[in-house]
């Protein structure tokens, strides 16, 4: 994902993200898709979501360490 949020919009590039069983049921189907058009805004919100993403597995981590701690 940090590929697509640094301007790297290289297919082959992005495939190596993809998980091994997409890969090789879906082959060049699969890599077209990275051929889209990205622009600042998508990237923008991209970035957001991955922040927010990150801020909520810290609190679930949270979380669970403070249930553990109560039984």
């Amino acid at each position: 994902m940090w590929n697509i949020l640094e301007d790297k919009n290289n297919p082959e590039e992005l495939d190596c993200c993809n998980h091994g069983r997409i890969i090789n049921s879906k082959g060049e189907k699969d890599r077209k898709t990275f051929e889209g058009f990205i622009t600042e805004h998508h990237r923008l919100n991209l970035g957001l979501t991955w922040k927010q993403y990150i801020l909520y597995q810290k609190q679930l981590l949270r979380i669970e360490e403070k249930m553990k701690n109560i039984c």
